[in-house]
């Protein structure tokens, strides 16, 4: 939401890329049915590896490595704490822009 205020150029672009992102995570269907050419994709992406491990736990009733799910808990606070970080430094000018 930041980058669509401050630079309201890449708005287009920012919502085909995570309209493109949001279909080649496997949320829906199974990692299986992604194609050889994009699988390099889903396997380095961080959201389908959350997902994977709601999918083990929802679906297949197993959390059989908890140590990735703390890896992700690690992961995942501190991504929230650098774009909590950048939210304070650029909420000063927030106002101006909109």
């Amino acid at each position: 939401a930041l980058i669509d205020v401050f630079s309201r150029d890449l708005r287009h672009l920012l919502n085909n890329l995570l309209t493109v992102w949001f279909f080649l995570v496997p949320i829906v269907y199974h990692r299986r049915m992604v194609s050889e050419r994009v699988r390099w994709f889903t396997a380095a992406d961080p959201m389908a590896w959350s997902v994977a491990q709601f999918r083990d736990v929802l679906y297949d009733g197993r959390s059989d490595r908890p140590a990735v799910h703390l890896l992700t808990l690690v992961g995942c606070s501190l991504v929230f704490l650098v774009g909590l970080a950048v939210f304070r430094r650029l909420a000063r000018d927030l106002a101006k822009e909109v």
